[in-house]
């Protein structure tokens, strides 16, 4: 017999149904999120239980209390459980107690959830993500400053044009600007290069990362991003259909009768996987056409070398012509 609880989660409560299959006992209970109130009840139940909840909100804490408690946490699918409600009206009991009803009719829809590790691991990318985006709106400001003064166009990016915006001689207010925006800067790329280097070392110990590395063009971030996303490729059905299903990479197909059309990609998937899936096959795509290049440089060079192997041109130079 099994300890039944389904869960109407809330940030800041929670309201609970829960049935003891051997004694036959229910009851319904109203908690508020004080994390030691919740963590008492959860190991006093004295018994483990299979906890249903919707996957609504993130619930990071509430995890980590059932885990230590030993209990079963399932996460459902929010629509699917609408879906079977068998009444119109909606409130938290209703919703717990529908719940219930499922977990005991094993009939809840529960979804495939990522480890922790994963999930704190793309926390950390995310972040980077977000550092990222804030040096580049201080680039842009750096480069308002620049046109404001009269700078000719140049890649803010580059040494050579912080160089020149340093020590050019300008009004007390937008020195102030430009000595707080480099400051800045300076901070940004030190948190990046902390968080990269984490990262590095999360895709180094990663078999799976590293095996997905030795493919042109993908690097620690695509590899580490596909492997926590992605998950097990065996818990889809149509293997790599359904992958890039997931992902949000296959087209929107708009057929009637005999007329089949396929439009855009669906772009259901994580936006994050599908930005930098979309970045390594920009850097393969580019590191083909350089090697094209390249192929068809040394190929004109050797068909131009004379019989005694003299060649007019050194490789230095070929390569300068080719770039």
């Amino acid at each position: 017999m099994t300890f039944y609880i389904g869960v109407d989660f809330h940030p800041y409560q929670q309201t609970l149904c829960w049935c003891d299959e051997e004694t036959g006992e229910t009851g319904a209970l109203k908690l508020f999120h004080d994390i030691e109130k919740v963590r008492e009840y959860y190991s006093s139940l004295g018994k483990q239980a299979v906890i249903g909840i919707e996957a609504s909100s993130r619930c990071g804490w509430f995890e980590r209390i059932v885990a230590e408690a030993g209990h079963t946490l399932l996460v459902g699918n929010p629509v699917s459980i609408r879906k079977t409600a068998l009444s119109r009206h909606k409130n938290d009991r209703i919703d717990a107690e529908h719940m219930l009803w499922l977990l005991m009719r094993n009939e809840f829809p529960a979804i495939w959830r990522r480890p922790i590790q994963s999930t704190e691991i793309l926390d950390v990318i995310k972040l980077r993500s977000s550092l990222v985006g804030q040096r580049t709106q201080i680039y842009n400001r750096l480069s308002a400053v620049a046109r404001d003064i009269g700078m000719p166009k140049s890649l803010m990016r580059t040494v050579a044009a912080q160089k020149v915006i340093k020590e050019v001689d300008m009004c007390e207010a937008s020195a102030l600007c430009r000595d707080q925006l480099f400051s800045t800067l300076e901070h940004l790329k030190a948190r990046i290069l902390e968080v990269e280097s984490w990262l590095k070392q999360k895709a180094t110990a990663d078999t799976k990362a590293q095996l997905l590395m030795t493919q042109r063009g993908v690097g620690y971030l695509t590899a580490l991003i596909f492997v926590h996303t992605v998950g097990d490729v065996t818990r889809f059905d149509k293997g790599t259909k359904a992958v890039t299903r997931f992902a949000g990479y296959d087209p929107v197909e708009r057929s009637s009768a005999e007329k089949i059309r396929f439009g855009r990609i669906s772009k259901a998937g994580p936006r994050l996987l599908r930005f930098h899936l979309g970045q390594a096959s920009d850097s393969r795509s580019l590191g083909c056409e350089t090697e094209r290049i390249l192929q068809t440089a040394l190929k004109e060079e050797t068909q131009g070398c004379g019989q005694n192997g003299h060649c007019p041109q050194t490789s230095g130079q070929t390569l300068d012509n080719a770039s």
